[in-house]
């Protein structure tokens, strides 16, 4: 699955997450590259997001995941890491920790 399957899903299930004004307001970017699960049932991608309140505010990086409900959740803190490949490296962690399994990268 894609950032863009993600997105469509997202707003077929009635959500907001990839909105303009949600995007906007949080001053976020999607990162393209999705990690899933041997299953599928989870995809996981980051995002990162900069304080625009706040006169040079770091862009920070927050992992999430996406379920075929179309929901999108937030994994531990928001803006948690400093660097993306920090935040894609917790995310092959807890993926094989919690299932054993393979990941798959698109």
């Amino acid at each position: 699955m894609i950032i863009e399957q993600i997105k469509q899903a997202n707003k077929q299930a009635g959500n907001h997450f990839f909105e303009p004004a949600t995007m906007n307001f949080f001053n976020s970017r999607i990162l393209q590259k999705v990690i899933s699960n041997k299953t599928k049932e989870k995809f996981y991608f980051v995002t990162s997001e900069k304080c625009s309140l706040i006169a040079n505010s770091p862009r920070l990086y927050t992992i999430r995941i996406f379920t075929k409900d179309g929901n999108i959740d937030m994994i531990g803190e928001f803006q948690a890491y400093k660097y993306s490949y920090q935040a894609y490296k917790t995310i092959e962690k807890i993926i094989k920790e919690e299932q054993n399994n393979e990941i798959t990268t698109y």
